[in-house]
């Protein structure tokens, strides 16, 4: 991600011109949105910003709880197109930070399941100062394919995983939960090619604090981990809900 100011810059350009917005709390919008149905408000929290969601959460403990009770749903325009050179959400930029969100209240969207009693039509978004919550994101783990071949990746663990393809000279990012053991599989034509047991507890030596990540060099038959100095000139694609 670029500088704050030119995330900030973007929301400006990209969104239109706006009337004015009236300053709410949190704990009120939450408790009576019939107040303030069809009025333009702003309002302070964390952002998170996944796929098409966007949640708008009180304040740290509610982001590290996932408390549903102290979270607001923050409706996008998904017909904006995406963050330059990505295919993820404009917004992305903003996760995990400090945010003043504007926009409309609207009670009668009840979201995808039809659980949620409003949801605020977004008009603006605005970064506060301080760092992103970098604590709350998941651990990423990057594999540079350094072999002549295209492989087949399967990265799986306890709740989940993802399948690619990666070729060489590629790097291949996925993000498991921290502490989380993971099994990295790599085939080729169908046939096993190499497999690396990832157990992050006894591997943070070669962790990544900053950039919460783990880095390996796929190599003939075998995955390595990498200290992430043996990583700076690797191409990393953008990731600007986490850089």
């Amino acid at each position: 991600m670029g500088s704050l100011n030119h995330v900030l810059l973007v929301g400006v350009l990209i969104l239109p011109c706006t009337t004015f917005a009236r300053d709410v709390a949190f704990d009120d919008l939450l408790r009576n949105p019939s107040r303030y149905n069809r009025q333009r408000v702003s309002v302070t929290g964390i952002a998170e910003v996944v796929g098409d969601d966007f949640e708008l959460w009180r304040d740290e403990h509610a982001v590290k709880q996932m408390d549903l009770e102290r979270d607001i749903r923050v409706v996008q325009d998904l017909s904006l197109p995406p963050y330059p050179g990505t295919n993820v959400s404009r917004y992305s930029p903003v996760n995990l930070h400090w945010v003043k969100i504007t926009g409309m209240v609207d009670t009668t969207w009840h979201g995808r399941f039809g659980f949620d009693r409003f949801g605020l039509m977004l008009d603006r978004v605005q970064i506060l100062p301080g760092p992103r919550l970098k604590q709350f994101l998941w651990d990423s783990i990057w594999l540079k394919n350094d072999t002549r071949h295209r492989l087949n990746i399967n990265v799986s663990s306890k709740g989940g995983g993802m399948m690619s393809e990666i070729v060489p000279n590629e790097v291949f990012y996925d993000e498991i939960k921290p502490a989380r053991v993971a099994h990295i599989d790599l085939s080729l034509d169908n046939k096993p090619f190499a497999r690396f047991h990832f157990v992050p507890m006894f591997s943070r030596r070669y962790y990544d604090r900053d950039k919460r990540a783990y880095y390996f060099r796929i190599s003939e038959r075998k995955i390595s981990l990498v200290p992430p100095g043996q990583a700076k000139g690797w191409k990393f694609g953008p990731l600007p809900w986490r850089d």
